[in-house]
């Protein structure tokens, strides 16, 4: 089970190719669409697993489905219970204390998961699934 999308190329290097997201219809009712990404296309740059390629050429890229939910709960999840708990455990001394230590404590642990993630980075990737 893969998440699929469809994308323009943009660019091609030796080993990489640059493609261009773009927003579906649907985006242009949702209230946060500005979070998408700048006038509704995004770049990033993706490995060539060797296909042959031209620029303009549309291709399928794709990323499993347990990947974006373990990043929704790095991100979202554990922080949220980290901050909470580091309330409850310090819950006796000073409210503005224990808040600073609340933010303190999320702002390790993101620092913690960036240094991670770097060692890590392949895991995450998106992979051209096939040219269309």
């Amino acid at each position: 089970m893969i998440l699929k999308e469809i994308v323009t190329i943009e660019d091609i290097e030796q080993n990489k190719v640059k493609v261009r997201f773009e927003k579906s219809k649907m985006c242009s009712c949702c209230r946060l669409s500005f979070l998408c990404g700048k006038q509704g296309q995004e770049q990033i740059t993706i490995d060539n697993p060797g296909l042959s390629l031209a620029k303009g050429d549309k291709i399928e890229v794709g990323i499993e489905r347990k990947k974006p939910l373990l990043a929704s709960v790095l991100l979202f999840f554990f922080p949220g219970v980290i901050f909470i708990a580091t309330l409850v455990i310090f819950h006796n001394i000073k409210e503005i204390l224990s808040f600073v230590l609340a933010i303190t404590s999320v702002i390790i642990y993101f620092i913690i998961l960036k240094c991670i993630m770097k060692k890590k980075e392949a895991y995450f990737k998106l992979k051209i699934l096939r040219k269309v």
